[in-house]
């Protein structure tokens, strides 16, 4: 027969497919996280596969969610190690937003399919992406991302995450850091129950003439304690820098922040990748 030059398809009667995934077996260990790849399969061949340090070995079993239930709660399928239970914990526990905005500025390295072209060498070449923070805006707006596409479909994260609700400092975010200190207090939060395609959504906000908290529920507003803001069903929060016009804003009117000089020269033309990021291959680099 004559070759395709495609590999063979693997079939295997295995209940499981074995992926590639984070330590938490959450997402894939090599694709982008815009991507939302649950995990890159890995094929039950002889080829040698080599792995980085944040691979993790995953079973994605393809058995009905009812019928691996049933294998769980009558003990008779497996036996479940005890680092189960502490992943399954890890992955639930609170965690504050310095996590989130650790995990958003964190180093990625992008696929094979995704060679950045340099610049400097005209080559594609593979590439570690960094997202950075330049300045900060009067309003500051954070949208938790607690919706991911799995499996053909789109399924919601309920776990808490604490923010604060005064005297945020997101200076140590900043890559240039400002004169004076910057501090944002939460003056509404718009709130997410249900899944995506039959949720519902609530907000609080503060009302400026008594200074106290309002929960807008439809037609529905009612005062609101301090206590009930930081929730698992927080979706957006809106922060308002101290000291600032609200009214001006909503006029057009800039707010400016002076920051400190620097003793290093200046680009009369930056690049938009510079005031956005890293780029960074593996013998050149854009910062």
């Amino acid at each position: 027969t004559q070759s395709t030059g495609k590999k063979p398809e693997v079939k295997h009667s295995f209940p499981f497919t074995i992926k590639r995934t984070n330590k938490n077996g959450t997402a894939c260990s090599s694709c982008p996280w815009y991507k939302f790849c649950p995990g890159c399969e890995v094929l039950p061949n002889d080829e040698l596969i080599s792995f980085k340090d944040q691979d993790t070995i995953s079973l994605d079993w393809h058995i009905p969610l009812q019928e691996l239930k049933y294998h769980r709660d009558s003990s008779k399928f497996y036996t479940e190690h005890s680092s189960i239970k502490k992943n399954w914990d890890d992955l639930n526990k609170p965690i504050d937003m310095e996590d989130c905005m650790n995990w958003f500025s964190q180093e990625e390295s992008l696929g094979e399919n995704e060679k950045w072209f340099c610049p400097k060498c005209k080559e594609h070449r593979t590439t570690k992406k960094q997202m950075t923070i330049w300045k900060m805006p009067p309003i500051l707006i954070i949208h938790l991302k607690r919706f991911q596409f799995y499996k053909e479909r789109w399924r919601k994260s309920d776990r808490l995450v604490n923010f604060p609700v005064t005297s945020l400092d997101p200076t140590r975010w900043l890559i240039e850091k400002p004169e004076s200190e910057l501090t944002y207090d939460l003056y509404a939060i718009v709130n997410h129950f249900g899944r995506l395609g039959s949720g519902h959504y609530t907000a609080f906000a503060i009302n400026p003439d008594d200074n106290k908290w309002r929960c807008y529920d439809d037609t529905r507003i009612s005062l609101a304690e301090e206590s009930q803001l930081v929730s698992p069903a927080a979706y957006l929060m809106f922060y308002k820098m101290r000291g600032i016009d609200s009214l001006g804003i909503l006029k057009g009117e800039g707010v400016e922040i002076k920051k400190k000089k620097s003793t290093e020269g200046t680009d009369p033309n930056p690049n938009p990748v510079e005031k956005g990021g890293v780029l960074r291959s593996e013998k050149c680099s854009v910062q």
